[in-house]
Parts: C-alpha cells; sequence; structure tokens
C-alpha cells in the first residue's frame, strides 16, 4: 500500500496553520486515502488500479488547498468571521464554477443521466401542461368569453348541459329572442355540410346555416367584406354566403376579385359577401374539429316549417354586460313556462337552460385532463425525488471533502454556494433539453391528440411554459444543493472521516432509502391509475355493441340538388346504388342508413297502442331509417320476428318496424312485442312491430342501449335522409373504395363522397378521447417505474459496496452465498413494502378523482390494487439482482484483508 503520509508531506501546498494543526490534517487525509485505496482493491481492482483511484480522490481535492490556506488560519475563537468582500466573492464563485465542472468532467455518466431524467421529466411536464392549459384555462378567443352562453332545451330536472338537454325547436328560438331583454345577440345555428359544384368534380364543404347576429356575438369582423343582416333571413334573399379564409386560399387561389363572385351549394347559386380572418371558427359543440368552410344565412321559413317539438338548432347568446346568469336563467325559464302553457300539445315540455360557452365546449374532457395534468405532476415529483436520491448519493461520496472544508471553516452558505454552482449548470443543461423534449411532446400530442378536444390547433410551448420550465429546473437545483450541504456542515471532520465507513455509514443511507419509498410509493398511485385507465380502455373495446365492425366499409353520402329534394326520388337513388355496389366483386351485403352507430341520431316519444296517456309520456325512441339489408351488412343479430324485405317498402303495404331488445324489455316487459304498434305524434300512422334485434350503441360506446326502432326507406314514416353507405366485404374494405365511387359517379357524378372509415375506425374515434388518456398516463407510469428501477439499483450498489466487509467476514464464518443473496434481497423488498403500504394510502386518497374516469370496474378494485403492488415487488427485484450477484462474488480472503 502507499505510504500515503510520505505523498501528502511532498505534494499538499503548505498550509497557513500551526505544525500541530498541519500534521493533523496530513494524518486524516492519510488515513481517508488509504481506506480507499482498501476498498478499492477489496471490490475486485488490482493494486494499481486502487491507487490510481485514490490519486483520482486526491486530485479531486487539490482544488482545496487555496481555501485550506485561505480558511485555515489561527484567530481567536470570539473572532467572527469577516464578511468576504465583493472582489473576493467572485472570484471564489469563478473557482466553484470552474471546480464544479472539472467534477462533473469526471462523472460524465453522472451527469448525462441527470439531465436525461431532467429533460424527460420537465419536458413532458410542460407539454401536458400546455395542452391543459389551452384547453381549460386559456380564455376563449373572444371578447368577455365570460359572456357567451349556449341555450339548451331542458328537462326541468338538468343542472348540466349534458344531462336531459337537447337542441332547441326554430319556433322556440324566434320567441326566445323576440321577448327575452338579457341578450346583446341571440343566434341560431346548426352544422350543414353541401356541395359546391361547378368548381371541377363536385366537393362536400363543412357548412354551418345560421342566423344574424353570429359574427356580432363573438365580437369578429370579416376581413374582407360584410357580415350577415336581419334581411339575409328572408326567404328568397339568403343566396349569400360568408367564407373562411382557408377555403378562400386553398380553394379559390385566394382571388381578390372573390367578393360578388359565385358559388354553385347544392345546385343553388350564392354570392360571396364576405371572408372571415384567417384561424377564425365559431365555437359549437356540435362541430369541434371540423373546421366550418362557408357560413350560409338560416332562412325565416326553414326556423318554422319543422315545427316546435323538432329541436335540432344551437342558440349560442351573448349576455348585456350588466346581466348575469343568474337574471338571464331567471327570464329565459319564465318564457320556457309560458310556452309551455301555451303550446301543451308538444311532446317536448321544457325549460331554457343557460350553461357557459366553455363549459359546454369542454363538456366531459374536463375531469379527463385534469387527471392527465395529475399524473404529469406525479411524475414530476418522482423525477425530483429520483435526481435528489442521486444528488445525494454523489454528496455521500464527497462527505469527506465537505467535511474537511466544513472542518477547517467553511460556512454553510460557502458549501451550500459550492453544491450549488456544481448543479445549476447541470440543471441548466437539463433545462434546456427539457425545452427540446417539451417542443418534440408537444408536436407529438398536437398529432395523437382526438379532434374532439378543443383548441388542440392552438396548443404550443410559449413563454410562458418555457417560464415554467426554467421555474422547476432552479427549484430542483437549489433543493438539491441545500440539503447535502446543510448535512455536511453539522459534521466535524474527525468524526465524518471516522464514519466514512461501517454502520455510520449505514446510517448516512437513511436518507437515500427515504426518497426510494417515496418513488415506490408515488409510482403505485401512477401506476394504479394507469392500470384503470387500460382495463377501462380494454373493457371498452371487447364489449359486445351489437354490430360486427370486422371487413366494414363506410362512407357518407349526402345528396344534394334540386332532383333530391323528395324524399322518394333521394331513396331511389341509394336503392339503385345499393343494388350496383352489391354486384362488386368482394361485396357480401350493402345497405344504406340515416346515421351511423355511435355518432349520435334522433329520437321522439312514442305513444304505445292501448296505453293510457294518463300514465305519463311515452318513451323516449331513437329512430333509424335503413334500407333491406342492413342489419346483414352491419352483423347486427335478428332476436325474433324477422326483418325487412324489399316488399316492406312497397306502394300500398302497410307501415312496419323493427325495435331493439331495450324498447322491448321498457314498453312490453312481459309480452311478445312481435305484433304491437305504436306511432309518433297524432299524424303519422301506427307502424307494426315485425322484429327485435340486438341493442346497439348510439350514442357513444359507453353509453347504455336506448329503446331504438328502425323503419324502411321508402315506407318510413320518419321522413329522414339516408345519409351513409355500409358495405361489408369479403377482402380488405378500402381495396373497395375506387370501385364504389365509380359506380356513385355512373349514377350522378355530381355528388361526392366523404368521410370514408371502416367500422372498426368509427370504433376507433368513439374511444379516442380514452384511448389519448390511457396512452399518456400508461407512459408517465412506464417512466416511472424505470426510474424506481434505477433507484433501487443504485441504493443496493451502494449498500453492497459499504457492506462488503461485513459480507466478507459472514461468508469467511461460513455464511452462504444464498444467505447473502437473501440479506440483498430482503433489503430491497422491505423499502417495497415500506412504500407499498404508503402508496396504498394514496390510492385510496385518489379513489374519489378515479371514479368518474374509469368504466366497468371500481376505483379501489382489489385486483388492480394488488397487481400494482405485484409489479413494485417485480421492479425491486429486478433492480437488486446485479448489486446482489455483484455480493454473492464478494472474495472473503480480499474483503478481510481490507478491513
Amino acid at each position: 500500500m502507499t505510504n500515503w503520509k510520505s505523498y501528502l508531506r511532498a505534494e499538499l501546498p503548505p498550509l497557513a496553520a500551526d505544525p500541530a494543526r498541519q500534521a493533523e490534517i496530513v494524518e486524516e487525509l492519510a488515513q481517508h486515502l488509504a481506506e480507499l485505496e482498501r476498498e478499492t482493491v477489496a471490490s475486485g481492482a488490482t493494486p494499481e488500479e486502487a491507487h490510481a483511484a485514490a490519486l483520482a480522490e486526491l486530485s479531486n481535492r487539490q482544488a482545496l488547498a487555496h481555501e485550506i490556506r485561505r480558511t485555515d488560519r489561527s484567530q481567536p475563537a470570539s473572532t467572527p468571521p469577516p464578511i468576504e468582500p465583493s472582489g473576493r466573492f467572485l472570484a471564489g464563485l469563478a473557482q466553484d464554477v470552474r471546480y464544479g465542472c472539472r467534477q462533473l468532467a469526471r462523472t460524465p455518466l453522472f451527469a448525462a443521466t441527470v439531465v436525461v431524467i431532467l429533460a424527460l421529466g420537465i419536458g413532458i411536464n410542460a407539454a401536458t401542461y400546455s395542452v391543459v392549459r389551452n384547453v381549460l384555462l386559456e380564455p376563449l378567443p373572444f371578447r368577455s368569453p365570460e359572456q357567451l352562453t349556449i341555450v339548451w332545451w331542458a328537462d326541468k330536472n338538468s343542472t348540466t348541459a349534458f344531462q336531459g338537454s337537447a337542441p332547441v325547436s326554430g319556433p322556440n328560438f324566434l320567441d326566445w329572442r323576440r321577448e327575452s331583454c338579457s341578450f346583446e345577440h341571440l343566434v341560431a345555428m346548426a352544422p350543414e355540410s353541401v356541395t359546391m359544384t361547378g368548381l371541377g368534380e363536385a366537393e362536400r364543404l363543412q357548412g354551418t346555416v345560421t342566423t344574424a347576429g353570429l359574427f356580432e356575438a363573438l365580437d369578429t369582423q370579416p376581413s374582407i367584406g360584410r357580415t350577415f343582416r336581419v334581411d339575409d333571413e328572408q326567404p328568397g334573399r339568403n343566396n349569400v354566403a360568408i367564407i373562411s379564409d382557408a377555403f378562400w386560399r386553398n380553394r379559390l387561389g385566394a382571388d381578390p376579385h372573390v367578393l360578388g363572385r359565385s358559388l354553385t351549394l347544392d345546385g343553388e347559386a350564392h354570392t360571396v359577401i364576405g371572408i372571415m380572418p384567417p384561424g377564425f371558427q365559431h365555437p359549437s359543440p356540435w362541430s369541434v374539429g371540423k373546421p366550418t368552410d362557408v357560413w350560409i344565412p338560416l332562412a325565416r321559413d326553414v326556423l318554422k316549417e319543422d315545427g316546435r317539438g323538432a329541436n335540432q338548432f344551437i342558440v349560442l347568446g351573448r349576455l348585456k354586460p350588466d346581466v348575469t346568469y343568474a337574471a338571464a336563467q331567471a327570464e329565459m325559464t319564465a318564457i320556457s313556462e309560458r310556452l309551455v302553457r301555451d303550446y301543451p300539445d308538444v311532446d317536448n315540455p321544457g325549460v331554457a337552460l343557460l350553461i357557459p360557452l366553455r363549459q359546454v365546449l369542454v363538456g366531459g374532457l374536463a375531469g379527463g385532463l385534469w387527471m392527465l395534468l395529475v399524473a404529469s405532476v406525479l411524475l414530476f415529483v418522482i423525477v425530483c425525488v429520483n435526481v435528489a436520491g442521486l444528488f445525494v448519493a454523489r454528496a455521500a461520496r464527497r462527505h469527506t471533502e465537505m467535511a474537511i472544508r466544513a472542518g477547517l471553516g467553511a460556512s454553510r452558505g460557502r458549501l451550500v454556494r459550492q453544491f450549488a454552482t456544481e448543479h445549476l449548470p447541470l440543471c441548466a443543461l437539463g433545462a434546456t433539453a427539457s425545452v427540446a423534449v417539451a417542443v418534440a411532446a408537444t408536436r407529438a400530442l398536437r398529432a395523437i391528440v382526438p379532434p374532439s378536444i378543443p383548441r388542440i390547433d392552438e396548443i404550443r410551448v410559449d413563454g410562458s411554459v418555457l417560464a415554467i420550465t426554467l421555474t422547476l429546473s432552479l427549484v430542483v437545483a437549489l433543493l438539491a444543493s441545500v440539503v447535502p450541504a446543510l448535512t455536511a456542515s453539522r459534521r466535524a471532520l474527525a468524526e465524518a472521516l471516522r464514519q466514512s465507513r461501517g454502520p455510520a455509514a449505514s446510517r448516512r443511507g437513511t436518507g437515500r432509502r427515504v426518497l426510494v419509498v417515496a418513488q415506490f410509493a408515488l409510482t403505485l398511485v401512477l401506476a394504479h391509475g394507469a392500470a384503470l385507465m387500460l382495463r377501462s380502455y380494454w373493457t371498452l373495446r371487447s364489449m359486445d355493441m351489437g354490430f360486427r365492425t370486422e371487413n366494414v366499409l363506410t362512407m357518407r353520402l349526402v345528396l344534394s340538388g334540386s332532383r333530391y329534394e323528395e324524399l322518394e326520388h333521394a331513396g331511389a337513388f341509394f336503392d339503385e346504388t345499393v343494388r350496383r355496389v352489391e354486384s362488386l366483386p368482394g361485396v357480401t351485403r350493402a345497405a344504406a342508413i340515416n346515421r351511423l352507430p355511435l355518432e349520435g341520431g334522433t329520437n321522439s316519444t312514442a305513444t304505445i297502442e292501448g296505453r293510457d296517456p294518463g300514465l305519463g309520456r311515452g318513451p323516449l325512441v331513437e329512430t333509424r331509417t335503413i334500407t333491406p339489408g342492413y342489419f346483414d351488412a352491419m352483423g347486427i343479430r335478428l332476436i325474433s320476428g324477422r326483418t325487412f324485405t324489399d316488399l316492406d317498402g312497397a306502394s300500398g303495404s302497410l307501415p312496419v318496424v323493427v325495435v331493439n331488445q331495450a324498447m322491448a324489455r321498457q314498453c312490453w316487459p312481459d309480452e311478445n312485442p312481435i305484433g304491437k304498434r305504436f306511432r309518433f305524434g297524432e299524424e303519422n300512422p301506427w307502424m307494426t312491430i315485425v322484429g327485435v334485434v340486438a341493442d346497439t350503441r348510439e350514442w357513444g360506446i359507453e353509453e347504455p342501449a336506448i329503446p331504438e326502432a328502425y323503419a324502411i326507406n321508402g315506407a318510413s314514416p320518419f321522413r329522414q335522409r339516408l345519409s351513409f353507405l355500409v358495405i361489408r366485404t369479403a377482402t380488405d374494405p378500402m381495396s373497395l373504395v375506387g370501385a364504389v365511387r365509380r359506380e356513385i359517379a355512373r349514377i350522378d357524378q355530381d355528388q361526392p363522397v366523404t368521410d370514408i372509415r371502416t367500422m372498426a375506425g368509427v370504433v376507433d374515434t368513439a374511444v379516442a378521447v380514452r384511448r389519448f388518456g390511457t396512452m399518456l398516463v400508461s407512459l408517465f407510469a412506464f417512466t416511472a417505474l424505470m426510474l424506481v428501477v434505477a433507484a433501487i439499483y443504485a441504493l443496493m450498489s451502494s449498500f453492497v459496496a459499504q457492506r462488503t466487509p461485513e459480507i466478507g467476514v459472514r461468508m469467511a464464518l461460513g455464511g452462504t452465498r444464498g444467505g447473502v443473496f437473501r440479506l440483498i434481497l430482503s433489503n430491497a423488498l422491505m423499502l417495497t413494502g415500506i412504500g407499498a403500504t404508503i402508496g396504498l394510502v394514496g390510492v385510496v386518497a385518489t379513489a374519489g378523482l378515479a371514479r368518474g374516469l374509469v368504466y366497468g370496474i371500481s376505483p379501489s378494485d382489489p385486483v388492480t390494487v394488488a397487481g400494482g403492488a405485484a409489479l413494485l415487488v417485480v421492479i425491486a427485484l429486478a433492480g437488486s439482482l446485479v448489486p446482489a450477484w455483484r455480493a454473492i462474488r464478494v472474495d472473503p480472503v480480499q474483503a478481510l484483508r481490507a478491513e
């Protein structure tokens, strides 16, 4: 072994201290270096490697020479240390920066690990915050957005926009607009796609029909031209249009003379009177993710033609500045109650319900987005704990250095400054990298965020996100600097050197054990949430929705033009289309329907034959118009009776319907529904039930099936237009798109085909929001689990290094390798058990948050909780195996010699 006393006397710079003090310092340093050399040899290194490691340790301390000379002076005990001049402070700070950079350069793996962890943790957190902020926190891009409201026609007991609420009928809206005094503007609107012809191939545009005042309510004026006037609502004067900036540029080539230009929409000429500013889109719960290309005036005769019971319009209002929501609600309630008294025969009596526009747009997304933010914050806390553990471990390895500094008079502030100057550059690198991660993650999120989440095009990393990123990095750096420095400064030099080994050293690992336990607890909470969401998603995807999705092609075909204004002519077009498509090779069945499953529908109140009206209103029944073969094409099972045939739609045939099981159970619970009759309204004929089919989900995959009736096209009393083709194929559905398009063009080339999807794609869209949340939370949980593996590995490796002599003694006295192996694993499992116990408390505490975000499973499901705990055990074992393997390979002779 090296004679370190002689080496230090020759190499250590002269100290400004008495000879006895110098001898004491040399003795303590020599003892520490000798012990370090012996430990290195005991761990398997050669004597030459051990000597080189000790020299490296001493080289790290050479930067202390100046500090020791400066601080180790003979001063009276009662004399306070002088205040460091600013010039000397700056010089010392520069020296600390240089020393810290050299330290980091000597440990590039440590530095890279901290930078990567910080970049991932802070970057992912910043990206998630940007999503939540833009969707939930940022005000809507309109003047005084808090005055904007959606007015629903709702049941009297409804308290939210999503409980028993419905759109508004045209006559009710006209009465509201005429009688209310609480609004600056009150407008009705509805999405309505239109077919544009005359500019090459027919094209389907996303349109919105609206009454005058929409743009004034949003306080947005066209960049060119004018908005709608009340006169534009008059029949015959509503053939004008306002177009979006994107449509003007992309489809009309930014024609500077576009005002006054005629566009043929649904076979009628419309004069362009205005162009909206770039990026403008009006807010509507029905058109989230569907940018409007063209706005068309809503004529008053259209508002009146379907009657007071036909709820089909969204009503947007802007309150007057001096009117509160409560006052406006009271006024609208009084008007609604009068309308109910004046029109007692209307099937859907209710009340006007005012809901703030932001609440309507966000809807049920708020809970899921807040859950994502909570999961992101949990991940960030785990990252902070992990980085703190790395810093504490590094400080422990440099404990002797810090103790020497403290013993020679370095103040706590001086030690804190030393650690800060080392850690701040490291955290600055992590923050810089986290900005890049945040930008990349935000772009990735924008690509995968479902279109149903509003304002996704505004998600970005801006100044506020960068400020949060830098603040988080600074907080981590300061905490990681203060804690080790304060700990080191409390220890005396001689005591620290004596405790560099043995039980005291083990006690110094208590802080790291606490940090690892905290990571286990937080990770269990995060992993439990991810497991709940994964199980919910799997439950939804594996449930029976009442139809089969494999090999089913769907496409939208909304007929336009005067020749299809009559439902009979439109029905004949679809009959011919279905006949031609079914003759194509690879097609097994084809049909048409007015609306696809999972995408909402139209409902009416049914009158059951023989049922006493005094017993209450009849059931609310979903209505679907189909062509024969729909049930076969969609794979919907027939439960009893029969389905439709071509004879059911023949002239003079009696109106017949097929109902679902939900309607049969609700209306005829103890009877056979075949042959029973019901109707919608007094003006419609009685319809006879000829079959019962399986329930399908119409209003979303998470919504239960409700009573539903299917009527045949041509004999349907529902008066609904067919809009979708459903084609079951024997091959890849998308391979037949071109052939189907050609057949449709042969019938009428001016009818564009849009929304071409497989039925599996329709289901994917229905679960897109839940899939998005599940994917992100699972990613957070996976990252946390990997950090826990790294933490337990580092802790167990340190444990083995510290107790190598003890392990050697055990094995020399007859201990087995299996016993040593169990010792290491038992320590890891003990920490896991403590962390899991604390984590269970967190799981119980967060059960209320998760209750509204899971489906088909309890938030405190014991199987999921047990699975999470078992996963932690596996993680602990995985992180401990390599250190345990190293422990059982310790050579007892070398370990005892080092001791």
